[in-house]
């Protein structure tokens, strides 16, 4: 895909290269309609989480330095089993759809991180 970018000259001549566009943050999920099937519901956030991780860990695979090294971090923390876990005990005790309940049992993750302080909390971003 080629896209052509215009704007004020600061300098003579011309570059090119490739250009890399940081999608908008998502919205946060809706809290409803509950589950017809809790149980059933829950069970989709394991293999969904299972599936994120394998897709990060392959984009890792053709990535250098920092690039690889935030991607498979990521993929530990999509396929997190504290993460799941809470995730999925949302989805069961609070009838939450299971994209809510993910985003919920991170966004716990997040504050706890934050109160931590320090390293910690400069985790945070990456949780969100």
């Amino acid at each position: 895909m080629s896209d052509s970018l215009s704007g004020v000259a600061v300098s003579p001549g011309r570059a090119s290269g490739p250009v890399v566009r940081v999608a908008e943050p998502l919205g946060e999920p809706a809290a409803t309609p509950a589950p017809a099937d809790p149980a059933a519901e829950a069970a989709r956030i394991a293999p969904a989480a299972a599936i994120v991780a394998g897709r990060l860990e392959k984009q890792a695979e053709t990535a250098t330095g920092e690039a690889a090294t935030i991607l498979i971090t990521t993929a530990a923390m999509a396929a997190d089993p504290a993460l799941t876990a809470q995730a999925e005990q949302l989805v069961k005790t609070q009838g939450l759809p299971a994209a809510r309940a993910v985003h919920q049992a991170a966004e716990g993750f997040a504050e706890a991180l934050a109160a931590a302080g320090g390293y910690m909390a400069e985790r945070v971003r990456d949780v969100r």
